[in-house]
């Protein structure tokens, strides 16, 4: 979004630049260090292509290619660095968050000490065709509960690399930790074809042993036991993490799904509650009967488990064969205790129901050779498919429930939806950022009544020094002035070098200026260190006509169509002048000066608002602010008396001098009579004070004296031309 906006921005808004320019280069004037936004925006834009590409899952779980993903996701790095040059205030976001981070990656060094997380396999075990155990020697700082998970690292088999795998062995086996694992990409095939590699190269040496256990000969399992001194033995832990299951023991009756490997956090709770009936075991040591404690069954919270285990096929149970078998012996073991001490007939304790959803019609007969007497239900293809039909229909009546619901009538309300805004507030004191507070001068650090104000991104301010006949450049933090057109030493008259009570000014993104040169009744074009003017509006001469103005008070510039408006105050109307055509046309106004809809009563202030493509004015002698549609012939109130009355409210003005628009179109007027800036917020015409004091001048750092002109930076920081103080006022947002 962020980069769409800007190419949107970039086609519709260029200005003395082409698209591609503004996209590649670092005209558009953008960013924190070197006008570097829209260079470090193109290599944010490849990196996060890279690394989105890569993370695609048709992509990552390609042979080979995990590394390629993770490697490339490490680019973050750069992209964090970059930012910090792409925006002047991303450093303050980025700070707390890295910090978190790298202290992170500091802590989790602890996974490569031998008592958190170095240690060693003491065994792997091929289980079928795709299933690996890995039984791990636990370390000895190392706590879990039932059905977490680790993330291990075998770094002499592929180094750098950090897998979850749920541990399947229980909490109370405190010298290992059993991880079962299926063969499915990259990381997981490698090990697997590692170990079963390890199988064939073995010798007859002791290391390697092979157990057949077999039911209908379909379960087998090949082991190999590692040495102390075994490089592959070399493995590191990194956890426990909490899941779900984790909580199973909090329940009365619990139920426990899994489908083929993901049984796993399920054999750990098993292998606990082994673990839970033998320690109620009692053996009398005379007659060898053995009896379980009442009180620690009666304290046991779990009542009943139902354990589902869906399935492939049949082989899949070998996986955790000795695991099922040992609860099958110890729960009959229980439950003879219980009967035969003349109890009430006791209920299996763990029931297992399996779900075989790729078993042939022809084998269905196999399951009834599985050696488990605990198993309550078997399932296979046929019944699964009508648990499928049901559910489906289940799903279709709910569906068609949701669409009656979503589409029944609604009573309609009438909502009103407010602008969101920035925070808007400002210190009530100024800084002087130009000027002598009170006293005019010549010098270089001084100002003459200040008129109008420009600003660059990098807040270099641009002042019409009005009775100085000059336009003075002050470079952000100084507040030494560079004359940049007109006379330094203040002198005037109507040659295209010199100045004429200079009004208002335009910047463009190459620091040109457009004046409005008051008494000279022109529009001058400068070009930025040029030594004169080029004239694009006006002849020179006071007048009424299409080529002529009579005092120009203010500019301003359609970017989009090369077109130059110019404040024609006497002649009550705003004027266009197309590129090259001194010769202009009228904008708005042009009736003689009047209150009506049709016309202006000095038009002192211009601001071209490309999104309503109007232009917005202040009606100095009518006290109000103006929409003029362009190809309009009347004006729409904006703020202000309709009637042109002037006021000290909140909803009136007093000779208003001054305007501009934030981003999101709220208006900033300068007050002038009431010595004031006021704030109307998007769509309404109750103001704020946001500077001065309404109704009384004064020098301070909280007054002004007739405010002429305001300004914003980009952090919507106020600047104020402060005419009769002969300053230029700085007001903070905070």
């Amino acid at each position: 979004m962020h980069t769409g906006g800007h190419t949107i921005h970039f086609a519709t808004h260029t200005q003395d630049w082409s698209f591609l320019k503004s996209l590649f280069t670092t005209a558009a004037q953008l960013g924190w260090v070197a006008d570097s936004a829209t260079i470090t925006g193109d290599i944010f834009l490849i990196i996060l292509l890279v690394m989105f590409i890569c993370s695609l899952q048709c992509i990552r779980q390609r042979p080979g290619f995990y590394k390629l993903f993770n490697y490339t996701h490490s680019l973050f790095w750069i992209l964090f660095l970059l930012l910090i040059v792409h925006s002047r205030d991303f450093w303050k976001w980025t700070l707390v968050p890295m910090t978190l981070y790298i202290l992170e990656k500091i802590y989790l060094l602890k996974r490569y000490l031998p008592t958190y997380g170095r240690t060693r396999l003491i065994s792997a075990r091929i289980e079928d065709k795709n299933v690996l155990t890995l039984i791990i020697k636990r370390p000895k700082i190392f706590k879990f509960h039932t059905g977490e998970y680790i993330n291990i690292c075998l770094p002499n088999i592929i180094n750098n690399e950090w897998h979850p795998f749920t541990i399947s062995s229980s909490p109370e086996r405190t010298d290992v930790l059993r991880v079962t694992t299926m063969k499915k990409y990259n990381w997981t095939k490698k090990v697997y074809e590692h170990f079963k590699t390890k199988l064939t190269h073995s010798d007859d040496d002791g290391h390697l042993t092979e157990v057949i256990t077999n039911t209908r000969n379909i379960i087998s399992s090949n082991e190999i036991n590692f040495t102390e001194d075994d490089k592959d033995a070399f493995i590191c832990v990194e956890g426990p993490f909490s899941t779900c299951t984790s909580y199973i023991f909090d329940c009365e009756h619990v139920v426990l799904i899994g489908a083929g490997i993901g049984i796993t956090p399920y054999i750990s709770a098993l292998e606990t509650l082994i673990h839970r009936l033998k320690q109620q075991r009692c053996i009398c040591p005379h007659c060898g009967t053995v009896i379980y404690s009442q009180s620690s069954s009666q304290i046991r919270q779990p009542k009943k488990i139902d354990f589902i285990w869906v399935s492939r096929g049949v082989e899949n149970f070998s996986w955790f064969r000795k695991i099922l078998d040992e609860f099958e012996v110890e729960q009959e073991s229980y439950l003879n205790s219980l009967n035969s001490n003349g109890n009430q007939q006791q209920s299996k304790y763990l029931d297992i129901h399996l779900y075989n959803t790729l078993l042939p019609c022809n084998e269905e007969a196999t399951l009834a050779n599985l050696p488990y007497s605990l198993v309550a239900s078997i399932y296979t293809r046929s019944c699964l498919i009508w648990l499928l039909l049901v559910l489906i229909l289940l799903i279709i009546t709910g569906l068609i429930v949701l669409i009656v619901f979503l589409t029944k009538p609604k009573t309609s309300t009438r909502t009103t939806t407010n602008i969101i805004n920035p925070v808007l507030r400002w210190n009530a004191s100024g800084i002087t950022v130009a000027g002598v507070t009170g006293m005019s001068g010549i010098n270089a650090s001084q100002l003459n009544n200040p008129w109008g104000l420009a600003l660059t991104y990098d807040n270099t301010l641009y002042v019409t020094d009005r009775y100085n006949n000059r336009v003075q450049q002050f470079v952000s933090g100084s507040t030494v002035g560079t004359t940049v057109a007109g006379h330094s030493n203040g002198i005037s008259n109507s040659m295209l070098n010199s100045l004429f009570f200079p009004s208002k000014i335009v910047l463009d993104s190459n620091e040109n200026l457009y004046i409005a040169d008051g008494f000279n009744n022109r529009g001058l074009y400068w070009a930025k260190s040029s030594n004169s003017g080029v004239l694009i509006a006006g002849t020179g001469v006071s007048g009424s006509a299409r080529d002529q103005l009579n005092f120009t008070y203010d500019i301003a510039r359609n970017w989009n169509s090369d077109i130059t408006y110019l404040a024609d105050y006497y002649n009550n109307r705003v004027m266009g002048y197309r590129s090259g055509n001194t010769t202009g046309f009228v904008i708005a106004g042009d009736n003689g000066a009047g209150g009506n809809y049709t016309q202006l009563n000095g038009p002192i202030a211009i601001y071209f608002d490309s999104l309503t493509n109007s232009v917005l004015i202040a009606n100095f002698n009518c006290h109000n602010i103006v929409r003029w549609t362009l190809g309009a012939n009347n004006w729409t109130l904006v703020v202000g008396s309709i009637n042109g009355l002037p006021g000290s409210t909140s909803t009136l003005l007093f000779a208003p001098t001054g305007l501009t628009l934030d981003p999101v179109g709220n208006l900033y007027v300068a007050d002038l009579a009431n010595h004031r800036i006021q704030l109307f917020l998007n769509g309404e015409m109750n103001a704020t004070t946001i500077a001065g004091k309404t109704g009384q001048l004064g020098n301070d750092s909280m007054s002004l004296n007739q405010p002429y002109t305001i300004a914003l930076d980009n952090q919507l920081n106020l600047y104020v031309a402060d005419n009769h103080n002969h300053r230029i006022q700085k007001f903070l947002r905070y």
